[in-house]
């Protein structure tokens, strides 16, 4: 009996509790703050930069071309790391949850699954790694090709970029030239680089060997009946 409430205590308790831990030793700020402060950072690259920049004229080729395609990188930059800085704290947030409810039977094989199947927050992190490393990769692809043209004014400052016509070359790109992104599995549909948890798999297997050892010397000191 004390075997089966420990069992239920670690399996069911311990995840909820690692959570509740987590939460206060990683503070994950609302969203709307992170709105709040990415607002405030783009009003605060708007006062330091000259108004004839924080504007679109419609003439890609005009002398402000160049202050404005720096202010909308500079925006864009803030946006992104305030971005990047909020994701990556929801990721590690979950990880340090995930190792506290190692010291739980089915948290720690929950969490060695996904981490040998690269599912659940593994996986996530390294979709967000993938993904950030092709939109870097297309982006240089990008400029490389728009330097080329001679006809363009080469004001590619990233994705809102396409919302101004001729703001960079538009001349036609063969396909297979654009850069492939990475595949994150492989086709069996497991991670092809990820090795094996050997730590986790040796503590899952001494908790299971150490409880069946105990309620099996139980029973022999003790008569069921």
């Amino acid at each position: 009996v004390v075997l089966l409430v420990f069992w239920i205590v670690s399996t069911v308790a311990v995840p909820g509790i690692g959570r509740l831990l987590a939460e206060q030793f990683i503070n994950v700020p609302p969203e709307i703050q992170i709105r709040n402060e990415i607002e405030a950072k783009v009003e605060e690259i708007a006062r330091n930069t000259a108004p004839a920049a924080t504007g679109w004229t419609g003439e890609p080729f005009s002398p402000v071309g160049q202050q404005i395609k720096e202010y909308r990188t500079a925006i864009r930059s803030v946006e992104q790391r305030i971005e990047d800085r909020y994701l990556n704290t929801r990721i590690s947030q979950t990880l340090l949850a995930q190792s506290i409810g190692w010291v739980s039977p089915t948290g720690l094989l929950a969490d060695s699954l996904q981490y040998i199947c690269s599912t659940g927050v593994y996986g996530l992190k390294e979709l967000v790694a993938t993904a950030e490393r092709y939109r870097k990769q297309i982006f240089q692809f990008v400029e490389e090709r728009d330097a080329l043209d001679s006809e363009s004014p080469h004001l590619v400052f990233g994705f809102r970029s396409t919302f101004y016509e001729a703001a960079y070359s538009t001349k036609p790109v063969p396909i297979n030239a654009v850069p492939r992104q990475e595949a994150l599995w492989s086709e069996s549909g497991f991670s092809e680089n990820q090795e094996l948890p050997i730590w986790r798999i040796t503590i899952l297997l001494f908790l299971n060997i150490f409880m069946g050892l105990v309620g099996f010397l139980a029973l022999l000191r003790a008569d069921p009946r």
